[in-house]
């Protein structure tokens, strides 16, 4: 008996480990004028790879049409801008919405906002600036991904190749963690900010097609429920022997009543 506990006991393990809990994950409808409606994650039709992707993960979408709120943000894990408006159409927080962004994130919530080339900065930035984070107008392409263990990294996106086409860097602030970097400095950074955290991005474009920035995607909601994703690859071991275990175990049971 208590080595079919114990074989039960990896199999539980294995079956933990290779699992994300479900996340919500926010995004401006593409009817919101602050946003590039080719660029949302509710419908964006530039996001259908990113969004299918978030689907088929578990998790589930829900967009925003009009002020930031604590109800709104309270019912969702994180929340993506996408490509914001350019800035000849300055998107401004009114204090309310600034307020429920920054407790929201304090209290826990990720914010994940992608910016791009210096015609989106400003824009960008009102968001950024809020949690002391900046985005710089360098016009960059290129780079790579961190090499840096991080559970933001995990599967294919560590040490790899960046997709990286005329965005914006590099991205500054205070205690910030530079995830993906060119010469001129960090292209995707994090940022712990109380309870939750800030991901910052220079380019948009990225998240369209490009496995590894999709799959840097997907860790971040996975992680924004407090549960560290793990991919499956690396839960597969302690599956396989905790199989092998029963296999065993039932194989001496048969023997015995033989």
């Amino acid at each position: 008996m208590r080595q079919l506990l114990l074989c039960l006991a990896v199999v539980a393990m294995a079956m933990t480990a290779s699992t994300v809990q479900a996340a919500v994950v926010g995004g401006f409808n593409g009817a919101d004028t602050r946003a590039n409606a080719d660029y949302s994650i509710v419908d964006g039709v530039n996001y259908t790879t990113l969004r299918d992707a978030t689907i088929d993960a578990g998790h589930s979408i829900s967009g925003l049409t009009g002020a930031f709120t604590a109800g709104y943000l309270n019912s969702v894990d994180v929340f993506i801008t996408g490509l914001l408006r350019l800035d000849n159409d300055p998107i401004t927080l009114s204090s309310a919405e600034q307020t429920a962004l920054t407790a929201w994130v304090s209290a826990g919530g990720t914010l994940f906002v992608t910016g791009d080339n210096a015609n989106f900065d400003s824009n960008t930035n009102t968001f950024l600036n809020l949690f002391g984070l900046n985005l710089n107008s360098t016009s960059s392409s290129g780079g790579t991904w961190s090499t840096v263990a991080d559970p933001l990294l995990a599967g294919i996106v560590l040490g790899s190749s960046l997709s990286f086409t005329g965005g914006g860097t590099p991205i500054t602030g205070s205690g910030l963690t530079a995830l993906a970097s060119d010469s001129a400095g960090a292209i995707v950074a994090s940022l712990l900010f109380g309870n939750g955290r800030v991901i910052a991005t220079g380019d948009a474009n990225m998240f369209q097609t490009d496995a590894q920035s999709i799959q840097f995607a997907l860790n971040v909601f996975g992680s924004s429920t407090g549960v560290t994703p793990v991919p499956l690859p690396a839960a597969l071991p302690l599956l396989a022997g905790g199989m092998i275990c029963l296999g065993l175990f039932a194989r001496r049971r048969n023997r015995a009543a033989g």
